[in-house]
């Protein structure tokens, strides 16, 4: 019989390794955003969703998000330098704009 005080430790990581990093990855990124995309962008702008095969970034400025539609490049770049993350040629990024999202 299994008592309050014993819990349930599950090490994710060790399960789901690339999902783990992609998270790491992701929390780096938010942070060093101004330097992968330039200040004036990342201030309208952040990463939020890195997934299998692309990133999701939601902007809230018509400026960035009009310049972010073009920086697939920079970020496929930032990945692979800074992080040594190989991305495929489907690897997407995909622009929201955060003032239209439901929820």
């Amino acid at each position: 019989m299994t008592t309050e005080d014993e819990k349930l430790s599950i090490d994710l990581q060790a399960w789901f390794p690339e999902a783990a990093r992609r998270v790491e990855i992701l929390d780096d990124m938010s942070r060093s955003w101004p330097t992968i995309v330039g200040l004036n962008v990342a201030r309208y702008s952040t990463p939020t969703v890195f997934g299998v095969n692309g990133l999701t970034v939601e902007f809230w400025d018509n400026q960035a998000g009009r310049e972010l539609s073009n920086m697939k490049g920079n970020v496929v770049r930032a990945l692979k330098l800074r992080y040594n993350y190989e991305t495929g040629d489907d690897f997407t990024l995909k622009v929201i704009d955060r003032r239209n999202k439901k929820g």
